[in-house]
């Protein structure tokens, strides 16, 4: 993915212009942790190789390469690190268990276990989470979800194409009982004059 926010301070400041006495002038330098192996930050034993280190991780794939890093100097780091930095740490792996999908009630438990067991520990106890295999549950559960919704909706369709099957079915009888009506006046309206003319007939005989 290619860096498109401003490199400079100033860039990323409102009101630059009307401040720029009061902003040091430096560029921020984009690094691309792809260009670097686990080995190649790991030799670096530093704070900002092992950001880096745990930046990379992406998946549970990366977890496991992840713990191929020596545990003793992961932790060297972190335990010699300045509480600031330490602080730092922690927002960065919480915002890593987060978008690894770990419910929250693990992630404190494994979060917890940090500080009196190093951050070895946490990698370590990652894997019988089985990151991977909530993942998969989520899919499934979301799967069936949208096969009860679709059921819903099959049903729902099918309801409603009942209900106007049996609106026309009552429109067609009504309709033919309105026509059974209109034929029974019609046949008692020329039995009527059928009637009046036999009367009209029999006393014009009687004449």
């Amino acid at each position: 993915m290619e860096w498109t926010a401003g490199l400079h301070l100033k860039d990323r400041i409102d009101f630059s212009e009307e401040m720029i006495e009061y902003i040091p002038d430096f560029t921020y330098q984009v690094v691309s942790l792809n260009k670097y192996t686990n080995e190649e930050l790991s030799k670096k034993h530093d704070e900002m190789s092992l950001v880096m280190l745990i930046n990379k991780i992406q998946s549970s794939e990366d977890t496991k390469e992840f713990q191929k890093v020596s545990e003793t100097m992961v932790d060297s780091i972190y335990v010699n690190a300045p509480d600031e930095i330490k602080e730092i740490y922690k927002k960065i792996l919480w915002s890593l268990l987060m978008k690894m999908k770990v419910p929250s009630e693990n992630a404190r438990e494994l979060m917890g276990g940090i500080g009196g067991r190093g951050m070895g520990y946490l990698f370590e106890n990652m894997e019988e989470i089985d990151i991977g295999a909530q993942k998969r549950n989520t899919a499934r559960e979301k799967q069936r979800a949208e096969a009860e919704r679709q059921r819903a909706d099959e049903e729902k369709q099918r309801a409603d194409e009942e209900k106007q099957r049996a609106d026309e079915e009552k429109q067609r009888a009504d309709e033919e009982k309105q026509l059974k009506i209109e034929a029974e006046e019609r046949a008692n309206a020329l039995e009527e004059e059928i009637q009046r003319l036999r009367k009209l007939l029999k006393s014009q005989e009687q004449k």
